[in-house]
């Protein structure tokens, strides 16, 4: 897991969110989108061990890109991450994902 040598409630600063961007941005292009944006979330939910199934894990990348997508592109790019990493100085949680099969 690239984020295991990452404090994800500690400040980061500008090199280390953009060390975890450039990771994550396998084919270079800006953006974070389909499997760049599976693992990364993947990566975070196990940093937090949170084990998600497959379904579990589209589910919530499904609902991250909605939130955070604010030009709706369906691509994450380093501001819109920024935007959830950033909050008060400190990274954001990701929500823990909902429940499959609840009934209530």
């Amino acid at each position: 897991n690239f984020l295991d040598h990452i404090e994800l409630y500690k400040n980061l600063n500008k090199q280390e969110f953009t060390e975890i961007f450039e990771h994550y941005d396998r084919d270079r292009d800006g953006f974070l989108e389909g499997e760049e944006l599976m693992e990364i979330v993947s990566d975070m939910m196990r940093k937090v061990e949170i084990d998600l199934t497959v379904d579990q894990l589209e589910n919530l990348v499904e609902k991250v890109v909605r939130v955070i997508d604010t030009n709706f592109d369906g691509k994450i790019s380093k501001k819109e991450l920024s935007d959830l990493f950033f909050t008060s100085g400190q990274i954001s949680p990701i929500p823990e994902p909902e429940p499959s099969g609840s009934d209530t």
